[in-house]
């Protein structure tokens, strides 16, 4: 009995001598030992209109260090632990991020704002992982002495194609931090409605969220699809209709001032502009000449114009992502004369977004046609080519050639001849609109403050970007919004 105990334990010594010496074996234990921590997960790219990416675009240099149970990420240090591992790391937005407002952030992993928030399931569908591998035992404690081994699975090419000009976007963003304190800029293409630039201000950091939460100047909204008080842009709208309705000879002597049922309504210029037409009051913006053209419309068509034009209803530009609807009057609201007076040059009740006044502009430089503004083109799974085509929406005419011909040309000549002009230089190739928006607010001196706009399009002559700049409490349209627009099209047309 004692000789069959010990030949029997000596040949379980025998077979675990042959499985510790067997390679096979050995190479399927250590295997299994093997435990991998994920470091960093890259998902779903977001690129420009050229398939250039606009996040994951920069790597963060850090070590992975060795603890005696677990590992975990450092910044780079002088004292670098002994059992590390460094390597770049991809970060999902830049620290200067391009397109922040449009891009949004995310908070654990998950998308609270802009596309990364509209499109977060697409995105987190595809994933590369940065993993190091390490041997480890029973208890999950890494041997002594084992490397730390890092891999990389295949590259995620997949992703969102936007209809952003990553380099205009740039120009914009650029521009807009040297000139503007706050408000937004619009840049769409006229025959597509797809959205080249947009610019909020001020900016944010995604790594620095509390201070934007806490800062009184609310850099987290995305001005452009806020509403604000439009101003004397709206009378390129009141003057499509006059058109429209047989109008174009209408004339009226402006003196500075004129009564509607005994109130008084000012034009900017006090002492008048004398006999003008339709084109003059463009040109000058006088007020007085909209308030008794705006009387010469049937009511009920006008509204229905600014309707077809997308006033009083929200913009989808992607999923998620909405301009605001504004405010347009009612048509009761309209009957009321002082109401209407107001109307005709874009104050009183009307409000609407900088997006909404670039749609109009870029109906009147595409000549009439209607367009749906949006952000996204559609998906990518190569990063080369769009497999997947957004929805694009029939467009109509909402606008007659002729007249969209003849607003262009007031546009143009409006640039030349006034003092927008002084805002251009050699690339006087835009035909603009500037306002001067009263907000009923005060500055802490009691000074009334005002929201600047200008509208426009470029080139002149071949018409294929419209663009709207809006500085809110920014003062005049002429000295503050005009000069950026100026610089965005000399930038990019040179």
């Amino acid at each position: 009995m004692n000789i069959l105990i010990v030949l029997t334990f000596s040949l379980i010594g025998i077979r675990l001598c042959i499985i510790a010496f067997n390679g096979n074996f050995k190479e399927t234990a250590i295997r299994q030992q093997t435990k991998d921590f994920v470091a960093e997960t890259v998902y779903g790219n977001i690129y420009d209109c050229y398939f250039n990416p606009l996040i994951w675009t920069e790597n963060e240099r850090v070590a992975v260090l060795r603890k005696e149970y677990d590992i975990e990420l450092a910044p780079e240090s002088e004292n670098i632990e002994k059992g590390t591992v460094i390597f770049n790391m991809p970060k999902q937005l830049a620290k200067n991020q391009l397109a922040q407002h449009i891009i949004g952030y995310e908070i654990d992993d998950t998308g609270v704002t802009g596309l990364l928030a509209g499109y977060d399931n697409f995105l987190h569908s595809y994933k590369q992982e940065y993993k190091i591998s390490c041997i480890v035992d029973g208890k999950g404690k890494i041997w002594e002495g084992t490397p730390l081994t890092p891999s990389v699975s295949e590259k995620v090419s997949a992703g969102l194609v936007t209809t952003i000009d990553g380099n205009l976007q740039r120009i914009c963003e650029k521009t807009a931090s040297k000139l503007m304190d706050k408000g937004a800029i619009v840049v769409m293409d006229i025959s597509s409605g797809e959205i080249r630039a947009m610019v909020s201000m001020p900016n944010y950091s995604s790594y620095d969220l509390l201070s934007a939460l806490e800062d009184e100047k609310s850099p987290l909204i995305n001005r452009a699809l806020r509403s604000y008080s439009v101003g004397s842009c709206f009378k390129l709208l009141i003057a499509s209709e006059a058109l429209s309705e047989g109008l174009s000879d209408f004339e009226y002597e402006c003196k500075g001032v004129e009564y509607v049922k005994d109130r008084p309504f000012h034009c900017h210029d006090l002492a008048g502009h004398g006999v003008q037409n339709i084109q003059d009051a463009i040109m000058n913006s006088c007020n007085t000449y909209f308030i008794k053209l705006a009387e010469q419309l049937d009511p009920v068509k006008l509204r229905e114009t600014a309707v077809r034009f997308g006033f009083g209803q929200p913009i989808e530009l992607a999923n998620g992502i909405y301009a605001d609807d504004g405010n347009l009057p009612s048509q009761r609201e309209l009957a009321i004369p002082a109401e209407l007076a107001n109307f005709a040059f874009g104050q009183g009740l009307l409000l609407a977004t900088p997006t909404q006044i670039c749609k109009m502009t870029a109906v009147i430089a595409n000549g009439g046609l209607d367009i749906s503004p949006t952000l996204v083109r559609g998906f990518t799974l190569d990063g080369e080519t769009i497999e997947e085509q957004q929805g694009i929406e029939i467009v109509e005419r909402i606008l007659d050639e002729k007249i969209a011909k003849e607003l262009q040309y007031a546009m143009k000549v409006t640039n030349y001849k006034t003092g927008a002009s002084k805002a251009m230089t050699q690339y006087t190739v835009t035909g603009v609109k500037t306002s001067t928006a009263q907000t009923g607010k005060l500055d802490k001196d009691g000074n009334q403050l005002y929201n600047a706009w200008v509208t426009g399009f470029f080139p002149t002559d071949n018409p294929q970007y419209a663009i709207t700049v809006m500085c809110e409490d920014g003062g005049y349209g002429n000295t503050a919004a005009s000069p950026i627009l100026k610089e965005i099209v000399d930038s990019f047309m040179g």
